[in-house]
């Protein structure tokens, strides 16, 4: 079977909800992360806006991450526990692959969201003098 005809079988355009159906929004962000960069994919293999539009909706909601502590970023989970690199780099993977397949107002958003993130990822400290990435910020909320 191919990934498209895969992909068609399992999708619903009514996945992205909470609760039954098993959705993809949940509690970490990089998790979202993850599955808007597969329905990027999907779109990819089989041009179907749906799984573009899928991967917008994730996005929207990790969007929702992003606030002024620590300067910006969005954080690892809903709880907001911490800030951490792989939520972040995620962000900015989407927002940069969206920017590059949408058009007009929704392209712009993306791109400003991908610019507004890798100034932050940049300015963060997770990138050391040799260019690797840290796992997390030392900026965590008292408990």
């Amino acid at each position: 079977m191919s990934f498209g005809a895969l992909v068609s079988r399992q999708s619903s355009s009514s996945c992205c909800r909470r609760g039954g159906g098993g959705g993809f929004l949940n509690n970490y962000y990089d998790d979202e992360g993850w599955w808007a960069l597969a329905w990027i994919a999907a779109y990819e293999e089989t041009n179907s806006a749906q799984y573009l539009n899928m991967a917008e909706q994730i996005f929207a909601d990790m969007t929702t991450g992003w606030d002024s502590s620590c300067c910006g970023g969005i954080w690892w989970n809903k709880n907001r526990t911490y800030k951490n690199a792989i939520a972040n780099e995620l962000f900015l993977s989407v927002a940069a692959s969206l920017a590059a397949r949408t058009s007009a107002t929704v392209q712009a958003s993306d791109l400003a969201w991908a610019q507004k993130e890798w100034t932050w990822f940049s300015a963060s400290g997770m990138i050391n003098s040799q260019n690797l990435i840290k796992r997390r910020t030392q900026f965590l909320l008292p408990e």
